[in-house]
């Protein structure tokens, strides 16, 4: 289950707030950006890796759903 992250740029404006769209930002955000890891895996992990993956996975089921 994923939260609205309260630190996401625009994740509690009324266009975003409980869209589809919020959901695929609030995903892409939590991946790139709160990840305590060092700036390089951070990277990798959201570009080639297991975070790449989740956040083609998300776009696919959101634009399936829309």
């Amino acid at each position: 289950t994923w939260k609205i992250s309260q630190a996401a740029p625009g994740a509690r404006t009324d266009s975003a707030y409980g869209t589809l769209w919020g959901l695929v930002n609030t995903v892409t955000y939590d991946i790139d950006h709160t990840a305590r890891r060092s700036p390089d895996v951070k990277l990798d992990r959201a570009w080639f890796g297991q975070g790449e993956r989740i956040k083609q996975r998300i776009m696919q089921l959101a634009l399936e759903a829309a």
